[in-house]
């Protein structure tokens, strides 16, 4: 993974809020999980920063996915904040980002498929990584706050779809729409293992839905952690009962991974697949504006 430059090679430290780098531009590496994907944290000219409304904010690249090679306006957007020791363990991503402090770092993602997996090593570097204002790595009780538009990926029929959210711990997912602006579309929140959440109505996609959404996500007490957005698509009379929708828990889904092996489903997780039900691809996901400054 490799840093762009914005000046000749020099040591350079920078310190915002809790968020502290010591890096020799040129090349830098951010693990957020061990065996997974690194992540990684851009700085860019000023003139690039000036176009991409970024003004010098530190990037976090997608830390599930290293790859990053979607087009410029796709993944989702957002910001990580977490609380205080002194704060109360709110179990709500609403609340987290409400009375939180915001890391001053912009997170892009190219999808929401994190399977179940450790976390215990927190948003880690070989130079340092996010901490918390005691200084310790973040591994509990933050909040990503996600924003992007919904489409039908290629090969996708338009018509009626159930949505639901995987994870471990609390997440909720709004719609933009008019008629949804002020109604929560799935209310997954809480403290949990991972548990399978679905939505009771169906979102109706043409072949020319862009569908604004904001997508909120905590992780409490650690050290799982599990988010996927699924969705199916519902034939005309069809019904939403899901079987697997309110369960779940420690290895239910999948065989979670660890420092050395990755994440691995089990039966109730393909049986998901079997009955229609699939993860959203980056090709599901639009930025709601600017570019995606870890595309390639």
């Amino acid at each position: 993974m490799l840093l762009r430059p914005v000046m000749k090679t020099r040591l350079l430290k920078t310190t915002v809020l809790n968020l502290t780098l010591t890096l020799t531009l040129g090349s830098l590496s951010l693990s957020l999980l061990t065996n997974c994907s690194p992540a990684e944290f851009r700085f860019y000219s000023e003139e690039k920063q000036a176009a991409n409304g970024a003004q010098g904010t530190p990037v976090v690249c997608d830390p599930f996915d290293s790859s990053n090679i979607v087009p410029a306006k796709s993944g989702l957007r957002g910001s990580i904040h977490y609380l205080t020791a002194s704060q109360p363990h709110y179990q709500s991503s609403t609340d987290i980002i409400k009375f939180g402090t915001k890391v001053n770092a912009e997170l892009y993602m190219n999808q929401v498929h994190v399977p179940e997996r450790e976390f215990d090593a927190g948003f880690v570097s070989d130079g340092g990584g996010i901490t918390d204002d005691s200084g310790r790595l973040l591994t509990e009780w933050f909040a990503l706050n996600l924003e992007s538009k919904l489409k039908l990926a290629p090969g996708e029929t338009p018509g009626d779809y159930q949505i639901a959210l995987l994870s471990d711990d609390g997440s909720s997912l709004y719609f933009a729409d008019p008629s949804k602006r002020d109604d929560v579309f799935i209310n997954h929140e809480g403290d949990h293992s991972t548990t399978l959440g679905c939505a009771s109505q169906v979102i109706t996609m043409t072949e020319k839905s862009v569908i604004p959404f904001n997508l909120r996500y905590y992780q409490g007490p650690r050290n799982r952690i599990a988010l996927s957005i699924l969705w199916r698509k519902i034939p005309a009379g069809g019904s939403l009962r899901e079987v697997e929708c309110g369960r779940g828990g420690n290895d239910y889904f999948y065989n979670h991974g660890t420092a050395t092996t990755a994440a691995t489903p089990r039966a109730p997780f393909n049986g998901l697949l079997a009955r229609g039900w699939k993860p959203l691809s980056n090709s599901n996901f639009e930025l709601q504006s600017g570019s995606n400054l870890c595309a390639k």
